[in-house]
């Protein structure tokens, strides 16, 4: 007989064995809850209740009409109670009314990113703070808090419900994208000075861009007797004196200033201006008067004036106040002054100061600069002031092994490892600067080939170091299996 059914067969008898001694334990429960119930019912009572019990069929009959005429009396009373009842009804309570459960609004419409506070109250309730609950079907669309606050969040429509008890009640929420307004006016120019019967077009720009082709400018003018304006921003100069023109785009603003004049203006918003002496030198400090304006001159020469509404300016300097002269204006420019004890050149052109002034300062963008060998580099520089000549540029390496430089394109060639010095004159030497450059050497294509060949040498060891332990683990593995096999073989054997 095998091993299994060996243990089948044990397991039966154990189970049978359960279920016997089971069906006795259950059988003697029984027999022991009936016998406790026969004891009970015979057990002897006292005398008097056994005295009680014994009764003779007379007593029975007597005890049996006492009480029918009780009856017959307790029936006769209950009827002359009712008869007197009849006569007065009792006032009736009247049902109470329904709970109702009624919320502030039923629609609204939110765009993305704004809130509401939706309320909910329940009519005809006796409780004094009753627990409303609230619900958003699509949180996507909008959310709401336990006070019954509601945010949109995204494009869409849901619907808010409030619960109380069995009772609710939905709102729909309808959400649409978060409006774009407008955030700022830019006017190309606010100021306008004009003849009488002149025109001028207001230039005016709405931002964000992208929302700009959704609103209208509208223009008015606060006195039209001044000047008038069109729906298209066109000024008409009706007579002398000042107004203004308010510029508007939805809840934005801007105002023009408009002068209008019998005299000839030309508008110049501002003159840009450099201040020279005789030597080319920046008078640095010195303060410039035109027509009543001043303006001080920085350690470049720069100076500036805004809003110049004349045609002819007179121009004056505070190192020599004796010395002035005019200057006609003709455009938003650059003028240049050359001052002297004795007199104050005016030159309107950049052109005509050329030869006049000497370069004094000349700059390189960087003052030191590194290079890998093979590189090139073209060098750029500045030289103050802005109007004078360049007659002459030469350039020079101090070390034309290390880096050499074009004498017409000034590039510079990295050539080999080293330091050197390149130096610009300019003029037959007004001015000079000169760069520092280090040119690092280039990494050797032997080298490279070597650390290449190094590096493939050890990813073959690598990966034959792990093939092999691979290799050796599997096989050691499968001779384990199979000695494994036949043990189990072996044992099996021996048992049967």
């Amino acid at each position: 007989m095998s091993t299994f059914n060996k243990i089948f067969k044990a397991s039966v008898y154990i189970i049978i064995a359960f279920a016997a001694a089971a069906a006795l334990c259950l059988f003697g429960m029984t027999y022991a809850e009936e016998n406790e119930d026969n004891e009970f019912t015979t057990e002897p009572e006292d005398e008097d209740t056994t005295r009680l019990d014994i009764t003779t069929s007379e007593e029975i009959t007597s005890e049996s009409e006492i009480s029918s005429e009780s009856e017959a009396t307790q029936s006769e009373t209950e009827s002359t109670v009712e008869t007197d009842d009849s006569e007065e009804p009792p006032t009736e309570t009247p049902p109470a009314e329904p709970e109702e459960l009624q919320l502030s609004f039923y629609n609204y419409s939110l765009q993305k990113g704004q809130g509401v506070q939706l309320t909910a109250q329940v009519i005809n309730s006796t409780a004094e703070n009753p627990a409303i609950t609230f619900y958003s079907s699509d949180t996507n669309v909008a959310r709401v808090d336990a006070s019954g606050y509601i945010i949109a969040t995204g494009v869409g429509q849901t619907e808010i419900t409030a619960y109380y008890g069995n009772l609710f009640a939905a709102a729909v929420i309808t959400v649409t994208e978060e409006e774009v307004k407008p955030e700022f006016i830019i006017l190309s120019k606010k100021e306008f000075l004009l003849k009488t019967g002149g025109t001028a077009q207001i230039e005016a720009e709405l931002l964000p861009k992208e929302i700009a082709d959704d609103y209208t400018f509208t223009y008015s003018a606060e006195n039209t007797d001044i000047a008038a304006v069109d729906e298209k921003g066109i000024i008409t100069a009706v007579k002398e004196g000042e107004t203004k023109i308010t510029v508007s785009a939805g809840d934005l603003s801007e105002t023009v200033y408009v002068k209008v004049s019998s005299e000839t203006f030309y508008e110049v918003s501002k003159i840009n201006g450099y201040l020279y002496n005789s030597k080319g030198e920046a008078m640095a400090g010195s303060v410039v008067y035109i027509d009543g304006q001043t303006a001080t001159v920085d350690k470049s020469g720069y100076f500036s004036f805004e809003a110049v509404d004349r045609k002819n300016v007179t121009i004056s300097i505070s190192d020599y106040p004796d010395v002035k002269c005019e200057f006609k204006v003709t455009k938003d420019e650059t003028v240049y002054l050359l001052s002297s004890e004795s007199s104050l050149v005016t030159v309107a052109s950049i052109y005509e100061l050329q030869g006049l002034l000497p370069i004094n300062e000349i700059r390189f963008d960087s003052m030191n600069l590194v290079l890998n060998e093979g590189d090139v580099y073209s060098l750029n520089y500045t030289f103050m002031p802005q109007g004078a000549t360049l007659t002459e540029i030469k350039y020079e390496s101090s070390n034309p092994i290390v880096a050499q430089v074009g004498q017409i394109d000034g590039v510079v060639s990295a050539k080999s490892a080293g330091d050197t010095v390149i130096t610009l004159t300019v003029n037959g030497g007004q001015a000079s600067v000169k760069m520092n450059i280090t040119v690092n050497p280039r990494e050797s294509t032997r080298f490279s080939i070597l650390i290449a060949v190094i590096e493939s040498v050890v990813f073959l060891a690598i990966g034959t170091f792990v093939f092999v332990f691979y290799r050796k683990y599997k096989l050691k593995a499968e001779s384990d299996l199979m000695e494994e096999d036949e043990e189990e073989d072996e044992d099996l054997h021996d048992f049967e």
